[in-house]
Formats: structure tokens, sequence, C-alpha cells
């Protein structure tokens, strides 16, 4: 999956001498869908060649070689332009390549041939955010939800895009469907976080990032998500294992650093907030703040 961060806007809080924040960061998680190739139709001669060819560069892709299923599939796709199984796998080739402006036109392609076909709605509405294009994702994975009740992507990635805009009733609205589906998954715990932040719920907003902090305990971006509501709460002590879960995770900004120590502070461990400025101040952090 391909995780990109978004900030969804400052929140201040009070950090004594100076107050600053890091951004939250939300995820959008784009999820690619492994299109199966039918040969339902291989009818003639030609089609059943045809069906064999696609079969063969799946097994070349299946088999590690996805450069050269890439290849296979381009030409595939120029001698059958309008073919639905072409253009699938090679829509979902070129994103899992990292092309998704190339990948857009097959995808389209194939979703015009099976407008049904929830692998093909996933991988269009994710190349079209992967391309910016909102509008048009949340259209596809409209679709897809209205078809597949239970899919999880197609929540998930509708709570995203409103997240994007800073529709937060209806991101909350779509997550929560999406968390009905998948309740621990903790990208959507993040997210459903940053939109409980944006409708200034902040213990709901807490609550959300710590969990997916503690479903992902190896995610700098979560643990720094989670400190920092609980720093704006006042929840020093709630505040303290996430604060320091991200610096272990590498966050060393100046800012992370003064919301640990006066976390440090504010619980009566003056001691170790005196270690940790002068660690920072040796390790190279030149901020007045700091010192």
């Amino acid at each position: 999956m391909c995780k990109l961060y978004f900030p969804a806007g400052d929140a201040k809080g009070n950090l004594n001498r100076r107050e600053k924040m890091m951004k939250t960061k939300i995820f959008c998680v784009v999820t690619l869908a492994l299109t199966l190739a039918s040969g339902a139709f291989a009818q003639t001669e030609a089609d059943r060649k045809f069906a064999q060819d696609i079969h063969a560069a799946v097994a070349l892709y299946r088999s590690g070689k996805t450069a050269e299923a890439v290849s296979e599939f381009e030409l595939l796709q120029k001698s059958r332009p309008q073919d639905a199984d072409a253009n699938a796998w090679l829509g979902f080739l070129y994103l899992r390549t990292d092309r998704p402006t190339d990948a857009v036109p097959m995808l389209e392609t194939a979703y015009a041939k099976r407008p049904n076909d929830p692998e093909i709605m996933i991988n269009l509405g994710s190349a079209q955010m992967m391309t910016a294009n909102h509008d048009r994702a949340l259209a596809v994975f409209t679709r897809l939800v209205d078809l597949r009740p239970a899919s999880f992507e197609g929540w998930y990635n509708i709570g995203t895009i409103h997240l994007r805009s800073k529709a937060y009733p209806q991101a909350k609205a779509a997550l929560i469907k999406a968390l009905g589906i998948k309740a621990e998954d903790p990208f959507a715990l993040n997210n459903l976080g940053a939109a409980c932040e944006g409708l200034g719920e902040a213990a709901s907003a807490a609550m959300h990032y710590a969990s997916a902090s503690n479903l992902r305990t190896d995610n700098e971006s979560f643990a720094t998500n989670a400190g920092f509501a609980y720093v704006r709460l006042k929840k020093s002590a709630e505040a303290i294992p996430f604060l320091e879960r991200a610096v272990t995770l590498g966050n060393n900004s100046t800012e992370i650093i003064i919301a640990l120590g006066n976390a440090y502070v504010s619980t009566s461990q003056r001691g170790r907030a005196a270690e940790l400025y002068e660690n920072a101040g040796k390790a190279g952090v030149a901020d007045a703040s700091l010192w």
C-alpha cells in the first residue's frame, strides 16, 4: 500500500515559552486490487490466443518479473485497445510501478467495459487519488459502496477524500463505517482522529490516535499525532509514552523535544527534562526555546 501524507492543519497547544505544534498527518492508503484475467469470451482462435497471452503475462508478474509483465501488457493493450483485461492489468501494473498518470486512462477504459467490477473500481479510484483528481475518485468510491456496502476500501477512501477537503462530518461518518468493517485498521483510526480533531472533539481525537499508535507501534506519525493530541488536552502523563515513542522512532524535531520536556516538567520529572534538553543541544538542535 502506498501511504501519502497530507497535513490536516496547524493545531496549537500550550507549550510554555513558544506555542508550536507538529501538523497532524492523515494517511491516504492506496489499496491496489489484483485484477483477474477472465478469458470468458475466448470464442475464436484469435480470442483464445489473446487469452493465453494475457495469462502468460500475468504469470510473469506473479513470478516477480514486473518489468517484463508491463512490456507484455503494453503490447497486448496496443493490439486490443478496448480489451477490459488488458487495460485493467496494465493500469494495475502502472500503479504498482508508480505511474498513476499512465494508469488512469487504462483503468477508465476497463471501468467503461466492466462498470461493476470492484477491483477495477478500487484501482481506478486509487489512481485518481494519486493524480489529485479527488472528485472523480470520490464518484468511483461512492459507486463502489453503493454496489458493495461492506467495502472497507470504499468507505476508507471516501473518508480520506472528505478529510482532504476538510468536510469533517462526512469524513467522520465514512471512517466510522470503514471501522465497522475492519475495526482495528490503524490508518482508519488515525484518520478518524483527524476528523474528530477537525470537529473540535479533542478527547475522541486523542483516543483514536492512541489506538492507531498502539496497533502500529512502529509508526512515528501515529505516535506523534497521539502525543500532541494529549498535549492539547493538557494530559501530560498520557502524552509522555506517545511522545517518547515518536522520539525513539526518529522524530527529533524541536517541537516534539520541547513538548516532551514540558510534559516531564508537568509530571515532576525535571531531571529527565533537563537531560532531554541537554542531549538535544549536544545533537545540534539550535532553537532559542530549547535553551
